[in-house]
């Protein structure tokens, strides 16, 4: 395998952080998934997933600001298709995917149940639709955010 075969191909979208921007998201992952020919179903899991990291994301932002934006990045290698969604000029955790599913049941023992089981639905659904999701940790710099990347592979 040559070195240019793993070289990732990036398509890159920046969107205020707003929920009627995730038209313009899906329309973006729909494209770079059927040129890398990824099947209708998969595509549709894709968008799911990609629709709830969305939510996860927005969810926090509660004042948004002009400036606050959320960037995209499509990287598209032989067989994988990596989605990484990060902030832009806002702060975001994505701490509780790193976390697994006894753990979280276990504080939701502790907690209400159902406003726990709303909050954590979109967690889960993203874990079952991909391949692998991953929490990339915040830099050094006190106002670095988290970002996430779902990882989905051609069949």
């Amino acid at each position: 395998m040559s070195g240019q075969e793993t070289v990732a191909r990036e398509v890159v979208l920046t969107v205020p952080a707003d929920m009627g921007e995730l038209d313009t998201i899906r329309l973006t992952l729909y494209g770079v998934a059927v040129r890398m020919g990824f099947t209708y179903e998969a595509i549709e899991d894709m968008k799911v997933a990609l629709t709830e990291a969305c939510n996860h994301a927005l969810l926090q932002l509660a004042a948004v600001e002009p400036a606050m934006a959320l960037r995209f990045v499509f990287s598209m290698r032989p067989g994988e298709l990596t989605m990484r969604v990060e902030g832009q000029n806002c702060k975001l955790s994505f701490g509780e995917v790193g976390r697994s599913p006894v753990d979280m049941v276990q504080q939701a023992q502790e907690e209400d149940r159902q406003l726990f089981e709303m909050d954590h639905l979109g967690l889960y659904m993203m874990q079952a639709l991909v391949d692998e999701v991953r929490v990339i940790p915040a830099g050094e710099d006190a106002q670095a955010a988290q970002s996430i990347e779902l990882l989905k592979r051609l069949s």
